[in-house]
């Protein structure tokens, strides 16, 4: 991938995931709480979480801290995982790239760190200490995913209304864990189900094809119903065209104006600039950028999503990079981008200075 930044760019990863372990905290009472190493992957709605991952390059380590955030977490909560992050960022001198993460939109490199073994557990955290929740019984999850790179699995409502023949599910009861596999599923699929089968139970597991279930299966569901059986539509390739936007405050006013054909030699290094790849988009933190930029580009950013007129999502990932430390999935958007080009003309600075 940092042979070739432009496939980085485009998949959307650094590497294949095969760096150190990560390091994965959890806020709790707005403080960092380390995840022990037998709960790594597992993830819960109502939390938020940090993930610092670290890999070498040519002898130099690079950092990635994602910012994962679940579905029903307060604002406390999502202050306080931004305020860690900053700290987070410091202890490691301000070289980690920053990843916002909203629940169900983690990138394909934070599904990669974990092997195919991230599991998104609905509602509370049963593993903390003073945790009081029991959970139920009887639980669903969704699988998403054909290999180590691209899986996860989400807690689903258990109703038989969750299930889609495209997909695979699987079942965790008292009595069994079910392998639910639809008419439209792969081998793949299935395969890295049954991994994931293996993460929430340790009961039998029983695979079951669509039309095939036994009638156990349709009442631990709470019966049989009506579910979505379409035919898998033929994902479309979207042509990427991203676009860079200049943000600045030199006139007294902040502006983002964009560039059209950049390069390389368009990024100022007392300057923030924006650069959206659709279903991400890039904080490029300029050296020399004030304080003042580099708070308003942060909300520019949300700005942008809010108003743009092709109703973009507003839980896209929004990545902070900062000059010098870009990864591969930013510098593959430039042609031929120069990783010593700023070193190169700080030195020539420093020659000539008197």
């Amino acid at each position: 991938m940092h042979a070739k930044p432009e496939v980085a760019a485009h998949h959307k990863m650094v590497d294949d995931g095969s760096g150190e372990e990560a390091e994965v905290w959890r806020i709790e009472n707005l403080e960092l709480v380390p995840v022990e190493k037998q709960w790594l992957g597992h993830f819960y709605g109502g939390d938020c979480y940090l993930i610092l991952y670290k890999y070498l390059v040519n002898i130099k380590y690079h950092y990635i801290l994602y910012m994962w955030q679940g579905a029903p977490r307060s604002q406390d909560e999502i202050a306080a995982s931004a305020y860690q992050a900053v700290a987070l960022d410091q202890q490691y001198g301000g070289e980690p790239v920053q990843v916002r993460v909203s629940m169900g939109k983690e990138p394909p490199h934070l599904m990669a760190i974990f092997k195919g073994k991230m599991v998104v557990y609905e509602g509370g955290t049963f593993s903390r200490a003073d945790s009081n929740e029991t959970p139920a019984e009887i639980r669903l999850f969704h699988v998403h995913g054909t290999n180590e790179y691209n899986t996860k699995a989400f807690e689903v409502p258990v109703r038989a209304s969750s299930l889609n023949s495209n997909d695979v599910f699987v079942l965790r009861t008292k009595g069994a864990c079910y392998i639910w596999c639809g008419k439209g599923c792969s081998g793949d699929e299935r395969a890295m189900a049954k991994n994931v089968a293996d993460l929430i139970s340790r009961g039998e597991k029983v695979v079951v094809a669509e039309g095939q279930e036994p009638s156990e299966f349709w009442l631990a569901l709470g019966g049989k119903s009506q579910y979505a059986n379409n035919k898998r539509l033929q994902e479309e390739t979207l042509d990427i065209q991203p676009r860079l936007f200049e943000c600045s405050n030199k006139t007294g006013n902040f502006i983002a104006d964009e560039i059209a054909h950049f390069s390389q030699d368009d990024l100022f290094e007392d300057d923030v600039f924006l650069l959206d790849a659709w279903d991400q988009v890039f904080l490029w933190i300029g050296k020399a950028a004030n304080d003042a930029e580099k708070a308003q580009a942060a909300v520019t950013a949300q700005d942008y999503l809010r108003t743009h007129p092709g109703g973009r999502d507003l839980s896209t990932p929004i990545v902070i990079v900062k000059q010098g430390f870009e990864p591969p999935t930013f510098t593959g958007w430039f042609h031929a981008w120069d990783p010593f080009k700023w070193e190169v003309r700080n030195s020539h600075l420093q020659s000539h200075t008197y």
